[in-house]
């Protein structure tokens, strides 16, 4: 398997900088300083983590949605594996584009010069009018196409964040529209967009991965009770308690 990097990683760094910083994870928010913008290079990283439990069934989903739609959105509360799903799917990919969305970028300057960072690209943030925001991501994506040497996976991470900024809408449909057989996305959220999601999905541009399908079948939970060496027969009475919630599946860790 090819070893994943971060897409704004394969850049050489004095172009992945041009006109902006890009810092490690500190207090605050970015800021915008003498027409510098300092960003934090670790929402811009992969996530990895420890004792993950392999999901083979949710990732052949991933991967068939990529291949016949493109884009896929991953619904579920805090802590039901959103993350390390998504995580453990881009390995499947060389080239990988990462957002973790904080709740100040509904601000579309910070968020738009955030989102043209992950691919390495130093766009000037553009106005805010629905023209404006088409333009650009049309503009954005455009370039990344013509630059890409192998697939490239797009993750927007905590995407509920920006749901309620105005121009969340341009935004969301105008990005499933530009992506391209060799771009793929994959949104995490907490909860749905307000868009009816139907007349997105009947339009074959995006798939859903749900929080009921997220939750743990017994196979796996078995897999889990072994990382943290618990005895399997324990495993069967937890996933019935837990319904399979990984959250919940947690507190026997704690608590066997």
């Amino acid at each position: 398997m090819a070893m994943t990097l971060s897409f704004h990683e394969n850049f050489d760094n004095a172009e992945m900088t041009k006109g902006f910083e890009i810092v490690s994870q500190g207090s605050g928010f970015p800021t915008i300083t003498n027409e510098r913008v300092h960003f934090f290079a670790d929402k811009m990283r992969v996530p990895r983590f420890c004792n993950h439990v392999s999901r083979p069934r949710l990732i052949e989903l991933l991967k068939k949605s990529s291949r016949q739609i493109g884009a896929t959105l991953i619904t579920g509360r805090a802590e039901t594996g959103k993350t390390a799903l998504a995580s453990e799917f881009s390995e499947n990919y060389e080239r990988v584009a990462w957002y973790q969305i904080e709740a100040a970028e509904t601000d579309w300057h910070l968020f738009a010069r955030y989102f043209a960072a992950i691919f390495g690209e130093d766009f000037e943030a553009p106005g805010n009018s629905t023209g404006e925001i088409i333009k650009f991501v049309e503009k954005l994506l455009e370039n990344v196409a013509q630059k890409l040497d192998a697939p490239l996976l797009i993750v927007l991470d905590d995407v509920h964040n920006i749901f309620d900024a105005e121009w969340f809408n341009e935004f969301f449909v105008t990005l499933l529209y530009q992506l391209t057989p060799a771009i793929h996305l994959v949104l995490l959220s907490r909860t749905k967009p307000p868009q009816p999601l139907w007349r997105i999905r009947s339009k074959q541009v995006l798939g859903v991965i749900d929080e009921k399908l997220l939750a743990f079948n017994l196979d796996e939970t078995k897999e889990y009770f072994k990382r943290y060496n618990l005895l399997e027969k324990l495993a069967g009475s937890a996933h019935k308690k837990s319904f399979g919630r990984i959250s919940h599946l947690k507190q026997f860790i704690k608590t066997p």
